[in-house]
């Protein structure tokens, strides 16, 4: 307060202020831009659980339609094909699955498993964890 009794703030006041309300809004946007990133990174994620639950579901198909000794890794294997978002090939895509067909699984001819692998490239980098999905079909027809 000064001395002939007006009331007010100083510059020094209005400066720390400020100082203040920018760090505050500094800290709620960088919150903000890593929920982005999370939230991102979590559909990426979700598309790579799709895409090797729909890979599986294809094999299930293809012995339905084709038969059980159809389906072996010369016929449904694959290593890192590359796919969009959709499961559709493509050069571009941003992500890699990997199919394994292991005929006479745990030494049963009966047995046959499918594992199925989803990474994706996030950032411009390859993730390293992909999603890992697998399954034991079983031939149920008796012969």
């Amino acid at each position: 307060m000064s001395s002939d009794g007006k009331k007010g703030i100083t510059l020094v006041e209005v400066l720390f202020s400020a100082a203040i309300i920018s760090l505050v809004l500094i800290g709620v946007l960088v919150v903000l831009v890593q929920t982005i990133n999370i939230s991102r990174r979590i559909n990426y994620e979700y598309a790579a659980t799709i895409l090797a639950k729909s890979r599986i579901e294809s094999a299930m198909a293809f012995v339905e339609s084709s038969g059980f000794d159809a389906l072996t890794q010369g016929n449904f294997g694959e290593t890192e094909k590359r796919l969009d978002s959709d499961g559709v090939p493509a050069d571009t895509g941003d992500f890699l699955r990997s199919t394994t067909v292991t005929t006479n699984y745990d030494g049963n001819p009966r047995l046959t498993g499918i594992s199925v692998e989803v990474g994706y490239i996030y950032r411009g980098a390859e993730i390293d964890q992909p999603v890992n999905m697998a399954t034991v079909l079983v031939d149920m027809i008796e012969e």
